[in-house]
């Protein structure tokens, strides 16, 4: 592979030496593509985003900072940090793109003027294929590796979006430096094997959906702006590799179906996307990362609908994009949030979430869907109110400690969001939105995104219907667990992470969590799913399992939900607290920072504490947040307990938690829901076989559904238990055993769960 990373001088001197009238024609006329008179939402759309734009290069061109001795300024005050070396790069190059883009069409003075085109200078000259100035605190980025870390696709992606957004503004030099740069990176890829290495295909893990799609991209730019280069049939070739192996599935493997000229099998060599259409990343289901394939295979489609008809290939870059968006869609909230039902969402609302915008409006222009046009609006409208609060930036409204202790982190991020505005505008002017539908009302959405949808590869289950959304994930972030039920009327009602594991500590235990077993079954319109978790070993005994914890939630069709959590002692321990749920209730700048509770007839607003975290026992079995969930508890020792997260420290002088480096809990603070013993409840000593907690909690999403006070009823003992819901007239029995089992006259197979009717 070495050999062919390598590059001539007389090849970079005859690409670059093309017309740049020639370039700078191929790239404008793309922008006049559509041919067609603008709809109504188009035009509502590009105002909206221009503003956005507008205020936010504003403040860019006064956050970012001169480099000492030079006339380039950087978005991140330490050109260098520890951490990924990509971010040391990654928020200059993107921010530069969208103030390339945002220059070439403003007209704003040249106070303002001045440090956008150091910044993009900055982007341009430091790329090795320049060659990059020598500064102490320029750091190199590039295609080959070793001086920024091997992180060859990141490159792709920079280079792809300037391809993307610079070239019709750039003076001639800067131009040149462009081509060069695109031309580095496009024959560096040519020279990999697609298939092996960082661009093989696989499930789960480190899947390579995103870096593939960004290489695609950055190929197709490169075709564009060098339409007279010798490389041209080469690069085709490539970018039709690359893109077939993006969002691709396990069943394009062995497809004798002719794609690009030749059968998918030929070119296809693993699968990024499960059969279902949703691709996971880190080792567990990432809905950002399936925002970046999307956004980026619909450039290169676009890109290709510019180059001269013989040198298309119409069926390629949008292979299995309608699969993979509407799954995508299926999972995210009408307001245009991503649903991160399997853990983390990182510094929520940033990363691959802002690409719904612009992958929004090409679906609503492409095929005509007024559900795309919603999202595209609404995370529209959430960018509005982020700017209303700070002024300019978007992430920033939620990140200020990233932004303040760690620059190139928050630089990354923030710069995302301005990138994707630009290219929102980008695919504007060249998709022919004429038959654009008006936005899907909340309404609309709700009632069409729909249904059940089970992957047993990622041990992911989730069903929506129009009041509720219910999942249970087996792999999620942080090698956990996760549950959650939420209306899909209050997107912003949970910070998706660590909800259901609830805690449990035990006298001389250390806090363990190891996935054992799972079992889930699809309905129609709902599902169960059961496993078995190991918790809270000891050092001494060599990380002996002091308790296994099991976890059952069942979604009725069109009902109510069921949580059960139930724990058995191994061994003789001591539980010094117990707490079942553990829903995680955001308390941010998106619903007023604060939660609304009603229990026990009293209703109160929690917004986060002044001073430190604070526990409040609710002191009852029922609880309604926000006036739509409501949370009955038929079994289970206690009361539900809240535990009200302290306010951040204005200075950023306190880490939210130790060793929290990231700020990730900074990103959309949350309140903890709990159900057990109040704090400063009595020990408890558990023999070995002892059942403890035994925790059934009913969740109700539609109003009309929801009893005034809890009516169901538990029948039997651990291993096998039954609920009675009388409301619904069902019974659902649950058995955690690994033979079958029965209560009443409902038998129920080893590891499953029998619903019958009352």
């Amino acid at each position: 592979m070495t050999s062919n990373r390598l590059r001539t001088s007389v090849m970079c001197v005859f690409l670059v030496s093309i017309s740049g009238a020639a370039v700078a024609s191929a790239i404008d006329d793309g922008s006049k593509s559509h041919r067609t008179t603008p709809s109504g939402v188009h035009q509502e759309l590009q105002q909206r985003i221009e503003k956005v734009l507008d205020r936010w290069c504003r403040w860019l061109s006064g956050y970012v900072r001169p480099v000492p001795g030079t006339d380039l300024y950087t978005i991140s005050p330490k050109l260098k940090q520890a951490g990924h070396p990509y971010r040391n790069v990654a928020g200059n190059q993107f921010a530069a793109a969208a103030a390339a883009y945002w220059l070439a069409r403003a007209n704003p003075d040249e106070a303002v003027a001045r440090p956008l085109r150091g910044l993009v200078k900055l982007s341009l000259v430091s790329h090795m294929a320049v060659p990059p100035v020598e500064h102490p605190q320029v750091f190199k980025w590039g295609a080959r590796g070793n001086v920024w870390g091997s992180d060859d696709w990141h490159a792709d992606l920079f280079a792809g979006t300037s391809g993307m957004l610079m070239l019709p503004g750039l003076p001639p030099a800067q131009r040149e430096h462009l081509l060069k740069i695109l031309a580095w990176e496009a024959d560096f890829d040519v020279g990999v094997e697609v298939g092996t290495g960082y661009t093989l295909p696989q499930l789960g893990g480190s899947s390579k959906g995103e870096s593939n799609a960004w290489t695609t991209m950055l190929i197709q730019a490169a075709r564009l702006a060098l339409p007279q280069s010798p490389r041209q049939a080469a690069w085709r070739e490539a970018a039709i590799r690359y893109s077939l192996n993006s969002i691709c599935v396990p069943g394009d493997v062995a497809s004798d179906r002719v794609v690009g000229g030749k059968p998918l099998k030929e070119r296809v060599k693993g699968a990024n996307f499960e059969p279902g259409g949703i691709q996971e990343h880190h080792g567990f289901y990432h809905p950002g990362y399936m925002g970046w394939p999307l956004a980026l295979q619909a450039y290169a489609q676009m890109i290709d609908e510019m180059l001269p008809e013989a040198d298309r290939n119409p069926d390629v870059y949008l292979h299995n994009w309608q699969l993979a968006f509407e799954r995508l869609k299926q999972g995210t909230f009408a307001n245009g949030r991503f649903i991160h039902c399997a853990g983390d969402d990182w510094n929520a609302y940033g990363y691959g979430n802002d690409h719904i915008l612009p992958i929004g409006i090409v679906a609503g222009a492409r095929y005509r869907d007024p559900d795309a046009v919603r999202l595209a609006v609404e995370w529209l409208a959430l960018a509005e109110k982020q700017q209303a609060i700070t002024g300019g930036p978007i992430q920033g409204s939620r990140l200020a400690r990233l932004q303040h202790e760690y620059h190139n982190d928050f630089a990354w991020y923030e710069a995302i969001s301005g990138a994707t505005l630009a290219c929102a505008l980008w695919v504007l002017e060249r998709a022919d939105t004429s038959a654009m539908p008006a936005p899907a009302t909340e309404e609309q959405y709700n009632a069409r995104n729909v249904g059940t949808y089970y992957e047993p590869g990622a041990r992911l289950v989730w069903c929506r219907d129009r009041h509720r959304w219910a999942s249970c994930s087996w792999r999620s972030a942080f090698g956990e667990w996760q549950a959650i039920v939420q209306p899909v009327a209050l997107p912003h009602l949970l910070k998706f992470n660590h909800n259901s594991t609830g805690i449990l500590q035990a006298a001389g235990g250390v806090s363990t969590k190891k996935i054992v077993a799972s079992s889930t079954g699809a309905l129609e319109g709902g599902f169960w799913s059961l496993g078995t978790i190991e918790r809270a070993a000891t050092a001494p005994r060599a990380g002996k399992p002091l308790v296994q914890q099991h976890q059952a939630l069942i979604a009725l069709p069109e009902g109510p939900s069921i949580f059960v959590d139930l724990c058995e002692a191994m061994e003789p321990i001591e539980i010094e607290r117990s707490l079942g749920l553990g829903l995680r209730l955001a308390a941010d700048v998106f619903n007023d920072h604060q939660v609304h509770l009603k229990s026990g007839g009293i209703e109160r607003n929690f917004p986060p504490h002044p001073e430190c975290d604070t526990w409040h026992d609710l002191a009852a079995r029922s609880v309604t947040i926000e006036k739509r969930l409501s949370i009955h508890a038929l079994a289970g020792e206690g009361s539900f307990q809240l535990m009200q997260k302290r306010r951040r420290a204005p200075d950023f002088s306190e880490s939210p938690y130790p060793g929290e480096s990231n700020a990730v809990e900074e990103s959309l603070l949350g309140h903890e829901l709990y159900f057990g013993p109040p704090a400063g409840a009595t020990p408890r000593k558990v023999a070995p076989g002892e059942w403890f907690r035994k925790l059934v909690l009913v969740s109700y999403c539609d109003s009309e559904q929801t009893p005034s006070e809890p009516s169901g009823r538990v029948t039997g003992e651990p291993p096998c238990m039954a609920v009675h819901l009388p409301e619904v007239r069902r019974t659902v029995v649950i058995n955690f055993a690994d033979g079958e089992a029965a209560a009443g006259t409902v038998k129920v197979g080893p590891r499953s769960v029998a619903i019958a009717a009352q």
